[in-house]
């Protein structure tokens, strides 16, 4: 019994240190280049990986950060909708919750259209490191048009009548406006992995 105690305050001991030594291994070259695109009004993520490949390398680094990349776009969606229920004092509305969460569905998918690695950076062990940025209108119209997709989505499943629910065009609209959201993400995430 004591083993098996030990032996998970010793996983739960990793899990809880890596996201500080992710930060303290991360090279200067991959800091500053996360930096200074955040700086410029981007979204910005850093993946990183090590196989015996450097192809493979490279591909796992760069699809960690496309990645990185989405959850940064569900989490402004996220915050958008917050927003929405906030600003009408809605609890709890099946169609407003059934828009956004359609739309984070969309985003997951989505294809990320103008997201570009803007630095690489390999170390003497072999573990590649990529920075991935997406500005603030290419993220916005991915965005947009998760919303759209969404909104045929719902159509197609409740019927077109769904669009006459004045609920759904607010949050529709909701999320194609996302200044407020974007700025509570950037406010939020500006000191992860010392941004």
């Amino acid at each position: 019994m004591r083993k098996t105690i030990v032996f998970v305050a010793a996983v739960v001991a990793v899990f809880l240190a890596a996201p500080a030594a992710l930060s303290a291994a991360m090279p200067d070259t991959i800091r500053q280049a996360s930096n200074s695109a955040r700086g410029g009004g981007a979204v910005v993520a850093v993946g990183d990986a090590r196989f015996q490949s450097p192809a493979v390398s490279r591909a796992a680094a760069v699809a960690s950060a496309r990645g990185g990349i989405t959850t940064s776009l569900e989490a402004i969606v996220t915050y958008r909708e917050n927003l929405h229920m906030d600003a009408l004092e809605i609890n709890d509305c099946a169609i407003t919750r059934m828009v956004f969460s359609q739309a984070i569905n969309t985003v997951a998918e989505a294809r990320l259209m103008g997201a570009m690695v803007i630095e690489e950076y390999t170390t003497a062990d072999g573990r590649h490191w990529a920075v991935m940025a997406i500005s603030m209108n290419h993220a916005t119209a991915e965005i947009r048009a998760a919303a759209e997709a969404a909104a045929e989505e719902i159509t197609a499943a409740a019927g077109p009548a769904v669009q006459l629910n004045p609920h759904f065009n607010a949050a529709m609209d909701a999320i194609r406006r996302m200044d407020e959201a974007f700025e509570m993400y950037f406010e939020r995430y500006a000191g992860d992995l010392g941004f």
